[in-house]
């Protein structure tokens, strides 16, 4: 983990809409290039309108953490695929 990263928010207790975020920033390839064991290794993902970036923790089981992103922390976003976040996920 990050040591400056940001901590998750306690308040998020409903996995499931979290697990819709990540699986719904893989279907649009919001992800890095990197893949660990057919994980991404980092997947981008939009929850109440901030940016969140989850990192693989478990390459067995397929498991994250997740952090929400400064705007300087912003990944490089070429083909324009970050721009989801008013839609539902």
């Amino acid at each position: 983990m990050r040591s400056d990263a940001s901590r998750c928010d306690p308040g998020y207790t409903n996995f499931d809409q979290i697990t819709l975020v990540l699986r719904e920033g893989i279907r649009r390839r919001c992800t890095s290039a990197v893949f660990d064991n057919g994980f991404p290794k980092y997947v981008w993902g939009w929850l109440d309108g901030q940016l969140y970036e989850a990192r693989l923790v478990n390459r067995q089981q397929g498991t994250y953490k997740g952090y929400p992103l400064e705007e300087v922390e912003t990944p490089k976003d070429d083909e324009d695929l970050l721009n989801w976040e008013q839609q539902d996920a």
